[in-house]
């Protein structure tokens, strides 16, 4: 088989993280990119800036074999991360290679809904505004985050909307 022949890197680092905040996305998810990154950097033990000089799926590989100490979900976050990053740049992937940086994890389905005396305790224990953010949480579905973006604005009568610069996957 004859050897891959090396792509030529579209985006540095910085580069990246400039076309991802061009393309909207949220200062958090640019901020979790930067760290996902920076870790993928120590551990090639190069500087951040370098980072695009050593895009290769046995580093990346090597990289996913060393988070054994933690989760395999957020292990499969990291790495999709990663794999974007890689994938941009040109940088192919095999079958068997996608499938070892995009690994499927089960989830444990053992959360269940609040309990109503659980919710109760949990109202009787904040105050005024905690009971408010609660029940706006609980009534809505809304996540923390996309919470604390919220605008007067947004609310229009007893509807708030939820901009789609906030709303999680809907970027």
């Amino acid at each position: 088989m004859p050897p891959k022949k090396t792509p030529k890197i579209k985006y540095d680092v910085e580069q990246y993280l400039i076309m991802l905040r061009r393309s909207k996305r949220s200062e958090q998810t640019i901020a979790n990119y930067r760290k996902v990154l920076n870790s993928y950097a120590r551990f090639l033990k190069v500087p951040l800036d370098q980072v695009h000089h050593h895009l290769s799926v046995s580093n990346l590989l090597k990289f996913a074999d060393s988070r054994n100490q933690f989760s395999d979900y957020g292990t499969k976050n990291v790495l999709s991360i990663l794999h974007r990053y890689f994938s941009v740049n040109g940088i192919v992937f095999d079958e068997m290679e996608y499938n070892a940086v995009r690994p499927k994890v089960e989830r444990e389905h053992n959360d269940k809904p609040l309990e109503l005396t659980t919710l109760q305790k949990m109202m009787d224990l904040t105050d005024a505004h905690g009971r408010a953010l609660l029940s706006f949480l609980v009534s809505t579905g809304c996540r923390p985050g996309e919470t604390c973006e919220i605008l007067l604005s947004d609310v229009k009568g007893d509807m708030v909307a939820i901009r789609n610069e906030i709303a999680k996957g809907h970027h």
